[in-house]
């Protein structure tokens, strides 16, 4: 199948959206599609906010191959030449080549991959699940001859947000401090230690981009109790000594296998959140908070805050001004992993947020990461001195 290129210039600057079926064949289209009339027998919620609507069809007449291949593409890049054109800033160079390859991925209805080491200024590139397309893109249009393009925005702002971290190089450091992690603590003794900093670097790089991506829906959702649940796993997390155990605990309780409010994502969007709603204090503007069926608007919604994390009740925040957002986006991007946190423990001194209702700070990440160190040394001890060596401890320090 060859590849379908669609291009359009947008302020002077050529856009074009490439997409790649070489590893997306026929068969797989089918797999798909089954998949996708399965998905139809019951409700399915995917993180947070991003729904797969039941379609209310009879019969789901097949969707030949050759439609999806049509449509998909041609589609998909009406919304995205109409989301760049309106005002979101993604283009680093004369061209813009958005390149996504297909794969079936099964059970994976949501996944999207950027992949790192091709973009570039001219290249944002990503893997990404057929189903993806045909459930919200070709499905719809097939059967109603109309799709939802805030789903579509919605969802790919965060790939495109990586892609903007990779391109103007917010993430160097923390791929040199990863190597330095891995280093000081080994690979034996203790691997959920590079885990747990791969999660606090998660929670400025998945958690500025789901808040890109969230700041498009009309509230946000904050989980009073959700923190808590988090900072256990890290806990956890932390002691876990081999990699196997400590990379299945990871995906399936912090980071991309738990899309729910205690998940890294969630809980680094909502970091972002409190920084956004802590310049609006600043300049004195205003936002709404909703719990349940009550909403109230104006300078008292700083009031509540601690009280609704003290809670623990899931509480919605609305009504933040575009401009806010767009501060706060603008501060976060250029932050690493450290500046990050205490750029959030600002926010939270300027919002009045008790320490226990924290998210995570930097005083309680190094806490933990010495507990968890000191573990590490006494295993690797233990493991040196039964092969008849001599432990020598090192004066190495991570911070």
């Amino acid at each position: 199948m060859k590849n379908v290129i669609i291009e359009n210039e947008i302020n002077g600057k050529v856009v074009r959206c490439v997409f790649i079926f070489k590893n997306y064949s026929r068969k797989n289209f089918k797999d798909d599609f089954d998949e996708f009339i399965l998905l139809q027998t019951k409700e399915k919620k995917v993180g947070d906010f991003i729904e797969y609507p039941l379609y209310n069809v009879s019969e789901f007449t097949e969707i030949p191959y050759e439609y999806f291949i049509e449509y998909g593409p041609k589609l998909f890049s009406k919304v995205i030449f109409d989301m760049i054109r309106k005002g979101h800033d993604f283009i680093f160079s004369d061209e813009l080549n958005i390149q996504i390859s297909f794969r079936r991925v099964k059970d994976l209805e949501f996944y999207f991959e950027t992949v790192d080491d091709a973009i570039n200024a001219e290249n944002a590139c990503f893997i990404g699940a057929g189903i993806w397309f045909l459930i919200n893109i070709v499905a719809p249009f097939f059967y109603f001859k109309k799709i939802n393009a805030s789903i579509i925005i919605r969802f790919f702002l965060h790939e495109l947000t990586h892609y903007i971290d990779l391109v103007q190089d917010y993430f160097s450091w923390d791929k040199k401090y990863e190597g330095k992690i891995r280093n000081i603590v080994g690979r034996k003794s203790a691997y959920g230690i590079n885990y747990l900093y791969n999660s606090l670097f998660n929670l400025r790089e998945e958690g500025l981009a789901e808040f890109a991506t969230r700041s498009q829906s009309p509230e946000i959702d904050v989980n009073g109790g959700a923190a808590k649940t988090y900072n256990s796993n890290l806990e956890k997390l932390a002691f876990i000594r081999y990699k196997k155990d400590a990379s299945k605990f990871y995906f399936n309780n912090i980071s991309h296998g738990n899309q729910t409010s205690t998940g890294e994502y969630s809980i680094g969007r909502n970091m972002c959140l409190f920084i956004a709603l802590s310049i609006a204090k600043e300049i004195n503007s205003s936002f709404s908070i909703r719990t349940g069926k009550e909403k109230i608007s104006g300078a008292k919604c700083y009031d509540l805050l601690d009280k609704d994390l003290s809670k623990g009740i899931t509480f919605y925040v609305s009504d933040i001004p575009k401009e806010i957002i767009n501060i706060a986006i603008t501060k976060i991007k250029p932050t690493i992993h450290y500046y990050f946190l205490k750029e959030y423990e600002k926010a939270c001194d300027v919002l009045e947020i008790s320490e226990k209702n924290r998210a995570m700070t930097q005083r309680g990440f190094y806490k933990l990461v010495k507990k968890a160190k000191k573990a590490s040394t006494k295993q690797t001890k233990k493991l040196i001195e039964k092969e008849g060596f001599v432990f020598v401890q090192s004066d190495l320090q991570l911070f």
